[in-house]
């Protein structure tokens, strides 16, 4: 429901337009991830955890209300010459992490962790307070 880090390395403007307002060249421009990936002119219910959002067509899960979602304004680990050296290694580790919990446990949010991204604090980086999880095993069919 948040990207990694709060705004993307600055970059040095070359002088153009945005939205009718003129950015003078050598002026330092960046994005907040948080506000675009949470705008409505992005994504359909962009408060709201949908994962089936990033699904293909194809999956039998996949829900066309995302069609028109502009999965090209995401970019969680950046873009261009500076994107995230480990972007590759995290994607490979949070799937296999995320399936594996996934397959193996039920899980809730404890009750002293409702809200829990509504206090979170930005500096350079995110202030969390711990996330507080009620897991339990899930006998789970061996594969």
């Amino acid at each position: 429901m948040h990207p990694p880090l709060p705004s993307i390395t600055p970059r040095i403007c070359t002088g153009f337009f945005v939205r009718g307002l003129w950015v003078p060249e050598g002026t330092r421009i960046n994005t907040t991830p948080w506000a675009t990936f949470r705008d409505p002119q992005y994504f359909t219910d962009p408060d709201s955890f949908h994962p089936e959002r990033f699904l293909p067509r194809t999956h039998p899960f996949y829900q066309e209300r995302f069609a028109n979602d502009n999965m090209s304004v995401w970019k969680p680990f950046s873009y261009g010459a500076r994107d995230c050296i480990g972007k590759n290694l995290a994607y490979a580790e949070m799937r296999v992490i995320a399936a594996r919990f996934l397959h193996r446990f039920d899980y809730t949010v404890d009750k002293d962790s409702e809200g829990w991204h509504d206090d979170l604090r930005i500096f350079f980086m995110w202030q969390k307070a711990p996330l507080m999880l009620k897991v339990t095993p899930w006998n789970a069919p061996k594969i």
